[in-house]
């Protein structure tokens, strides 16, 4: 039996103003740039829908790592971690082999209760998909092994978080 679909939970500033930061960026503003033969996609935002919260894991080619939640908490420089890194910058080069399952965007709406949106940043513009998450859990979806490294850049993040405490 599907979920019912359910409007997005309200969102703290702090929250929004992160996720368009990352959504909004030139990538050359960062330092980074395309290079020959180098993956096409330098960025990759995968937002939640969760009954209370919506939650973004932001993960840049540079290996840069963040988990935002929309009630204004998260998990921001999860990237100082060198298996972390690593693992975001294997999910960012890897998310350009989902491009033919996305379209191209410029709008960047936030995902209904029981929904996956992947924004994927190339060089060349953003490109999107949304999706329902019993779906990709289920593996009944082209986008399931993006999701899948999504999931292990999250794992990482609460490893290195565990082995800190």
């Amino acid at each position: 039996m599907a979920q019912p679909q359910s409007a997005t939970p309200t969102s703290a500033p702090i929250y929004l103003t992160l996720r368009d930061r990352i959504l909004t960026t030139d990538p050359r503003e960062i330092g980074l740039s395309s290079t020959e033969g180098g993956p096409e996609t330098w960025a990759v935002v995968m937002d939640m829908g969760w009954p209370d919260a919506t939650v973004t894991l932001v993960g840049v080619g540079d290996g840069t790592t963040s988990l935002y939640f929309s009630n204004g908490g998260g998990i921001i420089g999860a990237g100082e971690s060198p298996q972390v890194a690593a693992t975001t910058r294997h999910f960012v080069a890897e998310a350009a082999n989902y491009l033919a399952a996305m379209t191209p965007t410029k709008e960047y709406p936030l995902p209904e209760t029981g929904r996956v949106r992947f924004t994927i940043m190339t060089y060349q513009g953003a490109y999107t998909a949304d999706v329902a998450e019993a779906e990709l859990q289920q593996g009944q979806h082209p986008l399931t092994p993006l999701y899948a490294l999504a999931q292990e850049v999250i794992t990482q993040m609460r490893l290195e978080q565990e082995s800190r405490q």
